[in-house]
């Protein structure tokens, strides 16, 4: 159902997931982190609050970030991604344990 956050929220989740996994070993990530923000602009196309998608999105801006030579483009990826998980975290502060390694890498901290 496209008019579903919840269900795009969850694929956004899990595209960081595969995201973050191939990442640590070694493989090509970068498909992946753009399944996830496509997933992420439909939940926010229907609802622009949805936590959960917000916090998808900071940890996948978060893997693109890293994915980029260093630059002002890797700092504005990265400033995006600090964004999304500091309004994520505002709307729900449960998701602050939950992303907590992802905000840690972005050098979020006392949360």
């Amino acid at each position: 159902d496209p008019n579903e956050p919840d269900l795009h929220a969850g694929t956004a989740v899990e595209r960081f997931l595969v995201a973050r996994d191939a990442r640590r070993h070694g493989a090509p990530y970068r498909a992946e982190v753009d399944a996830g923000l496509a997933a992420v602009a439909k939940a926010l196309a229907v609802n622009p609050n949805h936590a959960s998608a917000l916090a998808a999105e900071g940890g996948l801006r978060g893997l693109s970030a890293e994915g980029l030579p260093d630059g002002p483009e890797r700092q504005a990826e990265r400033a995006r991604a600090k964004a999304a998980f500091e309004k994520a975290f505002r709307l729900d502060p449960f998701l602050a344990r939950e992303w907590a390694a992802a905000w840690k890498a972005l050098g979020g901290g006392g949360r």
